[in-house]
């Protein structure tokens, strides 16, 4: 339910609020006077820490990004279907250290010709049922049984992305999840092989092959400082600081060093 229930999600919710009142902007400011960058955060904290990264797009809609590289590069495991970049990671880390449910492409495409009734999966398997009726119900809104009324309708007469139907493959998968993650060497072992595994996504490669392919240029040669101009900059930048004449003539004080020939 991804996809259709984002609305309801605490995030874009608050996000909505803050715009609603008039002070979005305002709060994001403040975050960043307290020198906080959510994407860095994410970035240091959250994907090293992550055990398990859930990439469960429905076969054939490319919805994957780069998130799951990430994770797969910082030691999660990843349980996912065979979609976007998930394919290519499967590949590179050996289906044995990767957990995978849903349905191929192929598969999608052939059940959408035959005729896609999502209310016969719901009928016919017990706990799905349950699962919709629960949020049907009003258990998860305070006995408020319209709230959470178009994620139902949509699931049992539409399911665009036909998540009713990798349903019972994606709690299979979990289980055997759990089974694994019990066994501490064995989720060690596959945890080791993903980021053993995960160079093929470096940004060097993407980009070398980016300009190669895409963009047609080759690579330009750049001349490093060395240790010794470093030094000589720094000490022309306290010169120029300290100097009353630069001071007076407004001047301002070197922050870079070029090297200029001679």
């Amino acid at each position: 339910m991804a996809y259709l229930s984002a609305e309801y999600l605490l995030g874009p919710h608050l996000a909505n609020n803050l715009v609603n009142l008039g002070i979005y902007d305002k709060v994001c400011q403040a975050i960043r006077e307290l020198g906080l960058n959510f994407e860095e955060v994410i970035g240091q904290r959250v994907y090293p820490a992550a055990e398990l990264s859930e990439q469960i797009s429905t076969a054939g809609k490319e919805a994957s990004g780069t998130g799951n590289m990430k994770f797969c590069m910082n030691g999660a495991l990843m349980i996912g279907t065979l979609d976007g970049a998930n394919v290519e990671i499967k590949d590179l880390v050996g289906k044995e250290n990767f957990f995978l449910f849903g349905m191929t492409t192929e598969e999608v495409q052939q059940r959408k010709a035959q005729g896609y009734r999502p209310r016969d999966i719901y009928h016919f398997n017990p706990l799905l049922g349950s699962v919709i009726d629960l949020i049907r119900d009003g258990s998860f809104s305070r006995g408020d049984r319209e709230l959470f009324r178009p994620i139902v309708d949509n699931l049992l007469y539409d399911d665009p992305y036909m998540l009713l139907a990798d349903f019972q493959s994606y709690v299979d998968c979990q289980n055997h999840v759990g089974e694994v993650y019990r066994d501490k060497e064995q989720w060690t072992r596959m945890s080791i092989f993903n980021t053993a595994r995960s160079g093929f996504f470096s940004s060097d490669r993407t980009i070398r092959e980016y300009c190669e392919d895409i963009w047609k240029v080759g690579p330009v040669s750049v001349e490093l400082l060395t240790t010794r101009d470093i030094r000589t900059g720094i000490r022309e930048h306290e010169i120029s600081r300290q100097s009353p004449k630069l001071r007076r003539s407004g001047f301002p004080a070197r922050r870079s060093w070029i090297r200029v020939p001679g």
